[in-house]
């Protein structure tokens, strides 16, 4: 054991020296224990923290069997977290900085508990701030057996009119928060993923923020959440959020990031 904290010591402090060339304030910390729960605890005692990880990203049961750290991690505490998956295809040491930060809003407090966290990373290190939310597509709009169902709600139109209107009022709530440069974005498709990896990949170096309720076992394994998906298959690094389940509500609110549906008009 006492080799091992001396190998991992000696990786830490070589890891450490190239940021510090940088001009980074750096610690290195060797404990022993289950990492996971190591890296709580440690994140826990500081507040502000943002824990940064890697991931092998993998789909359905593999993931189940063998788990990952990072998944225990973003289960375990509601600490953000920087994820990257395997799938990135940014490096940070030879391309351009980041110009922006996509925050996946649906409509609902749930997706918006991502906003914070992402104005804030975007105001320290003076990035744009786009605010995207994904409809369906024309052609694929629902209610096709309801004949008391709002014109507003069938037509592609004013489905988007909805989103538009709903991402004005998000970012006039921003601007008030001294968040100065910011985008909107209504994106389409059945598959909200999809759409947002596809974004974000064809516009410069982003991050994606993202809002999930990070459940585990087979629910999790086989369904996924927005979140989930977007760490298996996003270009971009991602900013996550664990927002613990209160109840039937915030369930619902994850459905609808999962299979967005033009029901309800914007606050």
């Amino acid at each position: 054991l006492p080799y091992r904290i001396d190998q991992a010591t000696i990786y830490l402090t070589r890891i450490a020296a190239g940021l510090k060339s940088d001009g980074l304030d750096v610690e290195c910390i060797v404990q022993e224990g289950t990492p996971g729960s190591v890296i709580i605890e440690q994140a826990n005692l500081v507040p502000g923290t943002l824990v940064a990880m890697s991931t092998h990203s993998r789909y359905g049961l593999p993931r189940l069997w063998f788990g990952s750290i990072t998944d225990e991690v973003l289960r375990k505490t509601e600490i953000p977290m920087l994820i990257i998956g395997s799938h990135v295809t940014w490096d940070a040491a030879t391309e351009p900085d980041l110009d922006r930060v996509i925050v996946a809003l649906d409509g609902s407090d749930f997706a918006e508990k991502a906003l914070p966290h992402g104005a804030e990373i975007a105001k320290a290190l003076g990035l744009k701030v786009v605010l995207a939310k994904v409809t369906p597509a024309e052609g694929l709009l629902f209610y096709e057996d309801r004949v008391d169902a709002p014109e507003d709600e069938i037509n592609p139109e004013g489905v988007d009119s909805h989103a538009k209107k709903y991402l004005r009022n998000i970012e006039r709530e921003l601007r008030r928060q001294k968040v100065r440069s910011i985008g909107k974005e209504v994106l389409h498709g059945m598959d909200a993923s999809a759409a947002l990896a596809e974004y974000a990949a064809d516009g410069g170096n982003s991050l994606l923020a993202v809002a999930t309720h990070a459940g585990s076992g087979l629910a999790r394994g086989l369904v996924g959440s927005v979140a989930d998906r977007l760490v298996q298959e996003s270009p971009n690094p991602l900013l996550v959020l664990h927002v613990v389940h209160h109840g039937a509500e915030d369930e619902e609110s994850e459905k609808v990031i999962a299979e967005p549906e033009p029901t309800g008009a914007p606050r």
